[in-house]
Parts: structure tokens; C-alpha cells; sequence
């Protein structure tokens, strides 16, 4: 099913955010909206998932004008986790099982509950199943939010820095989690990142911005030193690990 985003404008009182924004990806991609602070990456999200609206523009799926859909209806086809989040007096193992609340009418199910604690356990928060999310650290409180997203199984998922208060460790876990439900459950993962190398390691696909618009957008072979330094004004060199690439910059 594709996922065509088409003239997407948006202006804050004078000032144009988003500059016709188009695009088209599929059902299963991980992929990075990258570029610098202020290039619209966060308000792109937000007008997707009709945080905000936009001055113009559509966001289809498959056929369907989501944009037209009662929150309800939108919630089961886009999952939208923001930069911040704060916690509260629910415990873990209940907020990820808002997650599933889509799926079940008065009492969840016991494929609900096993997902749950699966995502628990993938996450090492098993240990943090009963205690308050606003007892949490902000990593924890990070990955329960990414892990209640994700058991929503909505059709497109939007992350707008979802490495935010992570250490290194927690986030390769959770981009590995993110990168395995979109490729299991055919969900289209789309993440605004800062890291690049992050982004090459756990996405498939990448959408450059520049001044809200779109600088590039392809696979891997768009990753280029010329394209690093038209978006970000530094010096970089593209090497190879183990069969992956990696920009290092220069002093």
C-alpha cells in the first residue's frame, strides 16, 4: 500500500514552514527525515499525523485522504510519538496496554497481555512492569512511550526524535525494535533523526530537508560528502565497515 504525501505547505503566522512537501514510500520502510534544526523535520510529523493543519496539501493511504478521518479512525492508521513526553501515575505494564486499546472493547485479550510483556522484556523493563511512569527516568520513560507506539500496530509510524534521552545502548535497542516490528508487521516507520549513522545503520530510506523543503530523498546511494555539506555546512568522508557506510568528519 503506498503512502503519497502531496503539496504539503504550512505557515506559522508569515512564516512558511513546510514549502510543498512531496513524497511517496511504501508499507516496511524505516526511513530518517534528517537536516538541521529549524528545517521543518518535527512540523512535517506533526502535519502528517494532523497535529497541526496544513495550508494546504493531502497525506494519502492507498486511496484513502487520511486527513479526512475522525481521530478514532486515524489513530488505527498513524501512530505519532512527539519529542516530549511526560509521565504519570498509570504504571508501565498499563500504559503499553493502551497500546493494544484498539483492539479489544472492555477487557484485553490474552494475545494483548503476551505482547506486552514481550515488549517488556525486548526492552529490559520487565523490572519497571508496576512502577509509575512518572517515576521513571527519561530513557525509560522514552522507551515506554516508543513501546506503546509500536504495539498500537497502526499502518505508518511517526518518531520525531525517537533516540531523545537515550544512551547508546538503548538506542540501538530501540531502533532494532522499531527497525523489526516494520519489517514483521509491514508498518511504514518514519523517524526524525540528528545521528546519521544511526540512520544508515537501522533505515532504508532518506527524505533531506533544508529550509522546508526537500533537499533529497533515495536509498543509500544519495549519502554522499557533497550532499552532507549542502545540508549541514561541515566536512565529512563516507567510509565502509563490515559493508556499511559511515561518515566520519573531519577536524
Amino acid at each position: 500500500m503506498r503512502f503519497v504525501v502531496e503539496n504539503l505547505r504550512f505557515c506559522y503566522k508569515s512564516d512558511k514552514i513546510l514549502d510543498d512537501i512531496s513524497f511517496e514510500l511504501k508499507r516496511g520502510d524505516v526511513v530518517a527525515i534528517l537536516g538541521v534544526n529549524g528545517a521543518g523535520k518535527s512540523t512535517l510529523l506533526k502535519t502528517i499525523a494532523k497535529v497541526v493543519k496544513p495550508k494546504k496539501g493531502t497525506v494519502y493511504l492507498g486511496e484513502e485522504d487520511i486527513h479526512k478521518l475522525d481521530f478514532s479512525e486515524l489513530g488505527k492508521k498513524i501512530g505519532y510519538v512527539n519529542q516530549k513526553s511526560e509521565g504519570g501515575y498509570l504504571n508501565v505494564f498499563d500504559t503499553l496496554l493502551l497500546g493494544r486499546k484498539i483492539y479489544f472493547k472492555s477487557s484485553p485479550k490474552k494475545e494483548d497481555l503476551k505482547r506486552v510483556e514481550d515488549i517488556l522484556d525486548k526492552l529490559d523493563l520487565k523490572n519497571k512492569a508496576f512502577t509509575p511512569t512518572n517515576e521513571l527516568s527519561g530513557g525509560e520513560l522514552q522507551k515506554v512511550v516508543i513501546a506503546r507506539a509500536l504495539l498500537q500496530e497502526s499502518e505508518v509510524l511517526l518518531l520525531d526524535e525517537p533516540t531523545n534521552n537515550l544512551d547508546i545502548k538503548n538506542q540501538v535497542e530501540v531502533l532494532k525494535l522499531v527497525r523489526e516490528f516494520s519489517k514483521e508487521k509491514k508498518i511504514l516507520s518514519i523517524l526524525v533523526m540528528h545521528d546519521i549513522n544511526l540512520a544508515l545503520r537501522f533505515c532504508d530510506k532518506f527524505i533531506f530537508m533544508k529550509d522546508g523543503k526537500i533537499e533529497a530523498e533515495g536509498g543509500r546511494e544519495i549519502i554522499t560528502a557533497e550532499l552532507i555539506k549542502k545540508i549541514y555546512n561541515i566536512d565529512v568522508d563516507i567510509c565502509s565497515y563490515r559493508g556499511i557506510d559511515v561518515v566520519v568528519f573531519k577536524n
